[in-house]
């Protein structure tokens, strides 16, 4: 921070955004007129709070968060940054740019005010809608924003139930390690071994994505990490909001935040991952793990069982983001959308006479899909007021490559078991050890395969590449189902 840089900074429970032009810094304080009152005030520089005042803001108030404004040394004006104005009197103004035209002109609005302006090349006001200011142009600059800076928690800063800004989310530290964090908001997990970004236990996606409100949040979607137990299942820019070991449940990021993680999913949806080898080749089998010989993956047939001590801890999770009744917590249904009836597929899907349901049974949501539920598990097959739970396995991987709808023979097939697990957990109310029996008897024994009514090619990514190429002939394409009747 030095003299002549401009700070956007707000404060706690206060709205006003605040432009403040810094006029004097020495090693422990810095002053600053804020453009929008005329006030002055001098800041600790190490706590941010003004120790010294010409204005309305107390001595003791701690900026909740700011934004510095330096001068650029390139001098590069272009649409989008930032430009300082000096004034015959030496008043100074923060704008950004709006547009550069051909010949120079410079559009600019006004951070604090919102004026409009046009400057020539020659620095010349050719027109604002700013009726006071007459004044001439001693000086135009270009400016750069720094890395946006939270001060104080969103507790502190009053967040409240209003959405605060990607920047802001992305960077924010928790008061408390063992709080589930939405908008900034502290919720407590009720979980015993939870731990979220505020320790190392948990790692966080310092670049900031897109964010929406709590309410938006519609799915949470069960992944695995595939490959091997160990590692933090953290991925970046690929990441997901929790992690679920056997030791602990960790969050990533703020559940307003975007991540990536299920693709059609990831506006609306919660990412779980759950550490878990997954599907492996007949050689890569241990004798320390369990594994259902299930043959449905190809070279990849050995389905590694999860301990029940990390599948408790993802029932855990569950339960609590699916309690109801708190203000600005996501409100998200206990419901198993990979569970169908014959009725809701039998359009997109072929079965199997023997599979058929008799007519009173048709619409008895009795199959659980457990992998490629291609054409049907998309968020826009459900109505908007839908909410609930599905795994990565059960989602569609039809994707576009040269115009044409293809069968991503690369999409994920994780996360089923843990759906199926935590289903007869929640809501049949299995106790744990009937609960782990079922699962697995159902996948060795319950299999049910149906076909895609329509033809697909087949295309995947070969390792090391990023594009996709033809893996199969147009052909109908395999859906995997689980009969769970005897379980209603």
């Amino acid at each position: 921070m030095q003299e002549k840089d401009f700070i956007e900074c707000s404060f706690a429970n206060d709205t006003t955004n605040y432009i403040g032009d810094i006029t004097h810094v020495d090693t422990t304080s810095f002053d600053c007129r804020f453009l929008n009152t005329g006030e002055s005030y001098t800041f600790d520089s190490e706590t941010m709070k003004v120790t010294s005042l010409a204005g309305t803001i107390p001595i003791g108030t701690q900026i909740a968060s700011y934004t510095l404004f330096t001068a650029d040394a390139t001098q590069n004006f272009k649409a989008g940054s930032y430009i300082v104005v000096t004034f015959a009197d030496g008043s100074r103004q923060l704008g950004q740019l709006t547009d550069v035209d051909e010949s120079g002109n410079k559009s600019v609005t006004f951070s604090d005010s919102g004026y409009k302006y046009v400057f020539g090349n020659d620095n010349a006001v050719i027109s604002t809608d700013d009726l006071k200011q007459v004044q001439n142009v001693t000086g135009i600059e270009s400016y750069s924003a720094g890395t946006p800076v939270i001060v104080v928690s969103g507790a502190d800063a009053g967040s409240g139930t209003a959405l605060n800004t990607s920047a802001n989310i992305n960077r924010f530290v928790p008061r408390n390690s063992d709080t589930i964090i939405v908008n900034m908001d502290e919720f407590p997990s009720t979980i015993s071994n939870f731990k979220n970004w505020s320790t190392n236990a948990a790692l966080h996606n310092t670049s900031a994505k897109t964010v929406r409100e709590s309410s938006a949040i519609r799915f949470i979607l069960l992944h695995e990490t595939s490959g091997s137990d160990a590692g933090s299942g953290f991925d970046p820019p690929f990441t997901s909001h929790f992690v679920v070991a056997a030791d602990e449940i960790r969050q990533f990021n703020d559940l307003c935040e975007i991540e990536w993680h299920a693709t059609i999913f990831n506006d609306a949806g919660i990412g779980i991952e759950f550490k878990n080898p997954d599907w492996v080749a007949k050689t890569e089998k241990t004798t320390t793990n369990e594994y259902i010989d299930a043959n449905w993956s190809g070279d990849y047939p050995s389905y590694t069982v999860p301990s029940t001590d990390k599948l408790e801890n993802l029932v855990l999770l569950i339960e609590r983001l699916i309690s109801k009744n708190e203000s600005g917590f996501p409100s998200i249904d206990p419901t198993w959308l990979q569970l169908v009836s014959y009725n809701d597929v039998s359009s997109l899907w072929d079965f199997k006479d023997s599979d058929i349901p008799a007519d009173d049974k048709k619409d008895l949501k009795k199959f659980f899909i457990y992998s490629c539920g291609t054409d049907y598990m998309r968020p826009d097959n459900f109505d908007s007021d839908v909410k609930g739970i599905l795994s990565h396995n059960s989602v569609s991987n039809l994707i576009t490559v040269n115009g044409k709808t293809v069968i991503d023979e690369d999409a994920h097939t994780d996360g089923s078991f843990q759906a199926l697990y935590s289903w007869l957990r929640i809501m049949q109310s299995n106790q744990m050890s009937d609960a782990f029996t079922n699962a697995k008897n159902l996948i060795t024994n319950n299999k049910v395969t149906v076909t895609t009514a329509q033809s697909y090619e087949g295309y995947n990514k070969p390792k090391g590449s990023a594009v996709y190429v033809p893996y199969s002939a147009q052909a109908k394409r395999n859906v995997f189902l689980i009969d769970i009747e005897t379980m209603l």
